[in-house]
């Protein structure tokens, strides 16, 4: 069973897995889904409720409200972000070569992928799995840029921002 320290750190870790989700989502010119801040307020809402929690069923209850609200606000963030990157590798394929389209395919499915293992959810059972995918994520961001300048089609990205 978490301690009360575990579940602040891991609140502490939201805040920065989504301080970068946040940044990802500005580099690519798209809003933040308010999932995220609802989430997180509503996990500390139960972080205030667990210190007034009178049984250990309700000590029980609240860690595992609180665990499933910052899952939750980083799945939809990441789903958002990950939702765009497919739609951006659709849209690339209106005028592609088939050594092009191959290329770009074999990128689809990597974010195809990835939205499964969200779905599942079998490996991100804390914060910090959270933190590889998010990490994970990036590099695939980052090559799909990279793949879209090689054949020289234009990624949105806001130059203001880096990944």
């Amino acid at each position: 069973m978490k301690s009360i320290n575990d579940i602040a750190n891991d609140i502490d870790k939201y805040v920065i897995l989504s301080a970068h989700l946040e940044l990802t989502c500005k580099y690519l010119s798209i809003g933040v889904v308010a999932s995220l801040m609802y989430n997180f307020r509503d996990a500390l809402t139960h972080y205030v409720r667990l210190y007034e929690a009178g049984t250990s069923e309700d000590e029980v209850s609240q860690k595992a409200s609180i665990d499933e609200h910052l899952s939750r606000g980083l799945k939809d963030t990441c789903f958002s972000i990950i939702d765009e990157m497919i739609n951006r590798i659709l849209d690339a394929f209106k005028n592609t070569t088939k050594i092009q389209e191959t290329c770009f395919r074999k990128q689809l499915h990597v974010f195809k992928e990835m939205e499964i293992k969200l779905r599942k959810n079998t490996k991100m059972k804390d914060i910090n799995s959270f933190s590889l995918f998010k990490d994970e994520l990036t590099k695939s961001i980052i090559d799909t840029k990279n793949i879209f300048q090689s054949y020289n089609v234009p990624f949105k990205s806001n130059a203001n921002y880096q990944l």
